[in-house]
């Protein structure tokens, strides 16, 4: 739990680092990155976290739609 923890606030403070119109567009391509390595139930679950992200971070946009 710690662990999931620390890299929530580490991909919060990259998000950050982000351009607020931007922000959606980087997650998506990390998301599908991911996605086309792991495949199936991983890579699904994977573009959903990745949509809420924002709102985690507590950054705008609040909520991707990708």
């Amino acid at each position: 739990e710690w662990e999931r923890q620390q890299g929530l606030e580490e991909c919060c403070r990259q998000l950050r680092n982000v351009e607020e119109q931007c922000r959606c567009d980087a997650l998506q391509e990390i998301a599908r990155e991911v996605q086309r390595q792991e495949r199936g139930q991983e890579g699904s679950q994977m573009l959903q976290k990745a949509r809420m992200l924002p709102a985690m971070c507590g950054v705008r946009p609040q909520r991707c739609d990708f």
